[in-house]
């Protein structure tokens, strides 16, 4: 709708009165709004991708997480600080513009500050070199390498589409810590099956992790829903037992 198909305006812009048009202030084709439309909509669409660790490899994660990070961070601080052309990246990309209606033929586009592209490079380089340290010292950590192969067997059970674990830690009054293994599951099994499900990931981390066995209690959640970008829709069941009632 934001192409000359629509008049440039999706229904949203009709009620606020604006209009999607290039430089001579003319409506886009269908081709460039779907890129418009793509480019911005990709970082959220990805941020919210629940992926499989097991499954997916680390250069599709590495290549999403730069997608999500620098082109949405690029999109954010153009749209909050290019006052000139009050353009965002995907605008940018496709030289259109958001005007009111009426006004179309008194676009005059000024040039862009030069720095915006100098501060954009400098902190999209922080975020990487930042997002790099940190995942080389998170990777390193004892802890962290034990719970990542507890996730890679409960992701290898049937039907599990991914899986996360935490450990966590909680306290009273009288200072008594309780340690509890949180375990959650997404999986595309039926619902009548869903204990056997929670009983199974806890058994098969009992079986394969040692350090299991120390917890008080071990959280299963058990997921099952669907996320098609525009909508979703989740339901989530807990089971709780201690590692010897699993067993």
């Amino acid at each position: 709708m934001d192409s000359r198909l629509g008049g440039g305006q999706s229904l949203g812009k009709r009620l606020l009165n604006i209009r999607v048009v290039d430089a001579e202030g003319k409506t886009l084709s269908i081709e460039k709004t779907m890129l418009r439309t793509v480019l911005f909509s990709l970082p959220s669409l990805l941020n919210g991708l629940s992926l499989s660790v097991s499954r997916t490899p680390a250069f599709i994660s590495g290549l999403i997480s730069i997608v999500v990070v620098c082109l949405g961070g690029a999109i954010i601080y153009m749209l909050l600080f290019n006052r000139e052309t009050k353009q965002g990246i995907h605008d940018i990309a496709v030289g259109s513009f958001v005007v009111n209606v009426g006004h179309e033929d008194m676009l005059q586009p000024k040039t862009i500050w030069s720095t915006h592209w100098i501060i954009l490079a400098g902190l999209l380089l922080v975020l990487g070199v930042g997002g790099t340290i940190a995942s080389e010292v998170i990777s390193r950590s004892g802890t962290f390498v034990a719970l990542l192969d507890d996730v890679r067997s409960v992701e290898a059970l049937p039907g599990v589409q991914n899986a996360g674990v935490q450990k966590m830690w909680s306290s009273n009054g009288g200072g008594t810590t309780r340690q509890t293994l949180f375990v959650s599951v997404v999986w595309n099994g039926r619902s009548t099956d869903e204990e056997k499900l929670a009983t199974l990931a806890a058994q098969t981390l009992l079986s394969k992790d040692p350090d299991a066995l120390t917890y008080d209690t071990i959280r299963v959640a058990v997921t099952r829903g669907y996320d098609i970008g525009i909508a979703s829709s989740w339901r989530s069941n807990t089971y709780s037992h201690s590692p010897q009632d699993w067993q």
